[in-house]
Order: structure tokens, then C-alpha cells, then sequence
């Protein structure tokens, strides 16, 4: 008699006690700065980057509740100073916002500086389209100094202070509330 080998059943056990281990993981990194690029182009530094943003499963679930939930991008130049503190140059901030449409069943980002809307089915294609951004002006060429050394710095955070208030109070020193990337530095221009 022929015996069938299938899953068994301690295997499944330990998977089963893993999985929540592999969430965590996730959850500590929501917001990761994955690639980013500047180039001069008619006088002026602009941006390319890719961000990768993940939801906490309570921000899916309040935005589906009818909670819009607002995005910035931070973006600082400083000339590197050797014996006082470095000089910001510049500093770029664009703004973002997602809702949920019930009715239509549909996830509408929003930039906030320029008022382009875009509708998704999906969040995970807002989410995607919200992580990529290109061509941002940055700084006018002549502000910055030849030869002299430049750090850019970009990060991107959830803007927790437009939070409904019962809800910005739970943000308080959590980061399911409060997902930000870290600082992403590079060498500019």
C-alpha cells in the first residue's frame, strides 16, 4: 500500500506561529525610501525617487471608515560646513492625500501643491502611484556652490496632526499611527 506524503501537521503549527513574526517585521519599516536621483536640467537640480509605503492594518481600516489620510515628502539641501553646523539651502516639502470613496469603491490621491487628482480600485496602485515621484524641482543651480560638498536629505511621514483627534491621540508613540521613513541621505548634486 502506497502511503501519500502531505503537509504535516507540525509543519503547518510552526508556519502558523511564524506568520505573525514575518507582519511584525513589516510593520517596523512602513514608509522605505528605495531609490532616488537628481539631475540638472535648464539651471535647476531636479528629483526622481521611489518610495515604498505600506499601511498599518488600523490606518487601512480608518481610511476605509472614511478617514483621509494625508502624506508629506520632506526634502532638504545643506552645503556641508567643516567647522559650524551645515547650511540648509533648501527645503521642499509635497503633500499628498488619499480617500476613500465607498460608494464608488474607489482610492483618490490627491497632490496638495498642484490639486492633480488620481482614482484607484486598488490601494496598493495608490499607494505605488503616491510612491513615485519625478521630475520635482528642487534648487536653482546658481545657489549651489562648485566644488564646495552638498547632503540631500528626503524622508517621508503620514501627517498625524490632520488625524481625526481620537485618532491623533492613538498616534502618540506608535508607529502603526505614525509610519515614517528614515532620513535617506546622498551626496549632492
Amino acid at each position: 500500500m502506497l502511503r501519500t506524503r502531505g503537509p504535516r501537521p507540525w509543519i503547518l503549527l510552526v508556519l502558523l506561529l511564524l506568520l505573525p513574526l514575518g507582519h511584525l517585521a513589516l510593520a517596523q519599516e512602513p514608509f522605505r525610501v528605495r531609490a532616488v536621483a537628481t539631475e540638472l536640467n535648464e539651471g535647476v537640480y531636479h528629483l526622481d525617487s521611489v518610495i515604498d509605503y505600506r499601511l498599518s492594518e488600523p490606518l487601512y481600516e480608518a481610511l476605509l471608515n472614511g478617514v483621509e489620510l494625508d502624506f508629506e515628502v520632506q526634502v532638504t539641501i545643506e552645503r556641508v560646513r567643516d567647522w559650524m553646523w551645515n547650511e540648509t539651502l533648501a527645503t521642499v516639502s509635497q503633500r499628498y492625500q488619499i480617500k476613500y470613496y465607498a460608494f464608488s469603491r474607489l482610492f483618490i490621491l490627491t497632490h496638495q501643491n498642484t490639486g492633480v487628482q488620481q482614482s484607484f480600485a486598488r490601494i496598493d496602485s495608490a499607494l505605488e502611484a503616491l510612491g513615485e515621484i519625478y521630475d520635482l524641482p528642487l534648487i536653482d543651480a546658481t545657489l549651489v556652490t562648485p566644488g564646495q560638498p552638498h547632503v540631500a536629505r528626503l524622508r517621508a511621514r503620514l501627517i498625524v496632526e490632520s488625524l481625526p483627534l481620537p485618532l491623533w491621540v492613538r498616534s502618540l508613540g506608535s508607529r502603526d499611527w505614525a509610519p515614517a521613513s528614515d532620513w535617506y541621505a546622498w551626496t549632492f548634486p
